[in-house]
C-alpha cells in the first residue's frame, strides 16, 4: 500500500466510534463508506486528491475481501446470529462472553455492520500495526522489541476463525469489543496508546483491556 494510504488506513482503524452509521442500497452504503474514509484521511492531513485516491483503494480492497468472505452485501446479521441455539456462532459468542466480557449489544453492533465496513476496519488495524512495527525498526529496535512495541501500543484483535492465535501466549481481543475499546481510549488524541496504562503491570494493551473489562470499568 502506498505511503499516502497509510494515514488513511490508520484513521479508519481509529474510527471505531463511527461504526454502523451507514445504511441504504448497495451503492449508497459504499458511497457513504468512501466519503467517511476520505474525510478521515483529510482529518489526518492528507491532501484532498490523495485522500480520495487512498479512500477509493481502501474501499476496493474492502469490497474484494467482503466478496471473498461470502458475506458481500450482508448486514444486520447480529440479531439473527444471536438467535442461533447451536453451531459455530453459538459456541463462539458464548466463548467471548465468558472469556472477553463481550455483551450482546457489542455483538449486534459489530455484526450489524455492512461486511465491507468490517473488512475496512480490519485493514486499518493491519496497516496501523505494520506502521508501528516498521517505525520501531527504523528507531533501531530488534524485530522482537518492535513486536513488543506494537503490542504495548495497539489493541490486537482477531477474527473468530483465528481467536486461538496469540501473542506471547496471550489471546487476541474479539473485534466485537472494538467499538467499546475505542470509546474508552477516545480521550487520547491518537486514539491508540492508553494515556495512563500502568506499564509496570501490563506489557500488552490487551491485558489491560481485559483487566478493566473484568472490573466493570469498560
Amino acid at each position: 500500500m502506498r505511503k499516502r494510504a497509510l494515514d488513511c488506513a490508520r484513521a479508519i482503524s481509529n474510527g471505531g466510534t463511527t461504526m454502523g452509521l451507514f445504511s441504504g442500497g448497495r451503492r449508497r452504503v459504499e458511497q457513504q463508506l468512501l466519503e467517511s474514509a476520505e474525510a478521515q484521511c483529510r482529518a489526518m492531513g492528507v491532501s484532498p486528491s490523495d485522500a480520495r485516491t487512498s479512500a477509493s483503494e481502501l474501499l476496493q480492497r474492502g469490497i474484494s475481501l467482503a466478496k471473498a468472505s461470502g458475506r458481500y452485501g450482508a448486514g444486520n446479521l447480529g440479531s439473527a446470529m444471536l438467535n442461533e441455539r447451536s453451531g459455530f456462532w453459538f459456541d463462539y459468542f458464548n466463548e467471548v462472553r465468558q472469556t472477553d466480557g463481550v455483551m450482546d449489544d457489542d455483538i449486534r453492533l459489530w455484526w450489524d455492520l455492512d461486511e465491507v465496513e468490517r473488512q475496512m476496519v480490519g485493514i486499518g488495524d493491519e496497516v496501523a500495526q505494520g506502521a508501528c512495527f516498521l517505525g520501531a525498526l527504523r528507531e533501531g529496535l530488534s524485530a522482537a522489541d518492535a513486536g513488543a512495541r506494537v503490542r504495548a501500543t495497539l489493541p490486537m484483535y482477531g477474527v473468530p476463525e483465528h481467536m486461538n492465535s496469540s501473542f506471547d501466549g496471550r489471546r487476541l481481543l474479539p473485534f466485537e469489543l472494538k467499538n467499546r475499546v475505542m470509546r474508552w481510549l477516545e480521550g487520547n488524541s491518537a486514539g491508540l496508546v492508553p494515556p495512563h496504562m500502568p506499564w509496570d503491570e501490563y506489557e500488552m494493551v490487551n491485558d489491560w483491556v481485559r483487566h478493566v473489562v473484568a472490573h466493570g470499568q469498560l
